[in-house]
């Protein structure tokens, strides 16, 4: 498949379809497969699965869709035939039919791995240009609208792929694969419509971005992270106008120190008693100091003369 058409070289549009398609591809039933998508490198208006986990889109589908929904809505579509492995039962009941014949002429021819090989090879091109059954296509049409929706996207993106693709002349080269690969653009808009009714509706109504813009926001971004990170590992924040006071480091940290817990009652006795000492001590000093005081008055007083008791108008009679 990718000798006949290969990628296309813009890397920039590859990383965008692929981060698409991976995010979308998150919301299925089966993320946890190693996705892959592609844009190849054709101008025709194409997107196809194959077996197991690759969805590949043409470099002329990206160019003619006018909303990112529409691109979502095509992989979304391609992304439930493989959760649902229709490729995988499309060419399980194709070989069927000629595995039996196959496998007697290897026999006789002793090639039985070259003749599996190249039946495998045979169904895979088969498919690819026959297409899928219509309701395997009517089924990824129902489920690839839900699938858009619960990834962010406008659910009405898928139908307005198919509208375009109702318009389209029966002559357009470029739509020429996929108009004969599947069913009638109308019939599976009427599809579409019967199981959607107006459930969708309050998901609808998102403003429209194309992939150019999306990529070129994409690009910005990406040079802005590439600026920040060069300008980081050189510059230095700089100082502060005021630096706060340098704050002594705490020599015992309080998550190093023992918890605090109330006092047993030994320790509340062993402090009632001290605090009873120490009254009982400073007023024991306070009486023996008024009983000293009230001594050396009284010998003072007795060492004065009868009568005077040192008072300056009993001396009075003395003179005279």
């Amino acid at each position: 498949l990718l000798g006949s058409k290969p990628l296309h070289p813009d890397m920039a549009m590859q990383r965008y379809v692929n981060q698409l398609g991976r995010w979308i591809s998150l919301q299925s039933g089966r993320p946890e497969l190693p996705w892959t998508f592609a844009v190849l490198d054709d101008n025709g208006f194409n997107a196809f699965t194959a077996p197991g986990r690759y969805v590949f889109v043409t470099k002329g589908l990206v160019d003619r869709i006018a909303d990112e929904s529409e691109l979502a809505g095509i992989l979304a579509h391609e992304i439930t035939h493989v959760v649902q492995r229709h490729h995988l039962k499309a060419m399980r009941k194709t070989a069927r039919a000629g595995a039996l014949t196959q496998l007697i002429g290897s026999q006789l021819n002793n090639n039985l791995g070259g003749a599996l090989s190249a039946q495998l090879l045979a169904l895979g091109r088969n498919l690819y240009a026959k297409g899928l059954d219509q309701e395997d296509e009517f089924e990824a049409d129902r489920q690839g609208v839900a699938l858009a929706a619960s990834a962010g996207f406008d659910p009405y993106g898928l139908v307005a792929v198919l509208q375009q693709l109702r318009t389209v002349a029966p002559d357009n080269a470029a739509f020429t694969l996929t108009m004969s690969t599947h069913p009638p653009a109308q019939l599976r808009m009427d599809q579409v419509e019967l199981a959607m009714g107006n459930r969708l509706d309050a998901f609808s109504g998102k403003s429209a971005v194309t992939p150019t813009q999306r990529m070129e926001q994409i690009a910005a971004a990406e040079q802005r992270r590439k600026a920040a990170t060069a300008v980081a590992p050189n510059s230095k924040p700089p100082p502060p106008a005021n630096p706060p006071p340098r704050q002594q480091p705490d020599r015992f940290p309080r998550k190093n120190r023992l918890p605090e817990r109330p006092p047993s009652r030994a320790g509340r006795l062993y402090a009632a008693s001290f605090a009873w000492a120490d009254w009982r001590s400073r007023f024991c000093t306070r009486r023996n100091n008024h009983h000293t005081a009230n001594a050396t008055n009284g010998i003072a007083t007795a060492a004065l003369p009868s009568g005077l008791n040192g008072h300056p108008s009993a001396a009075a009679p003395l003179a005279a």
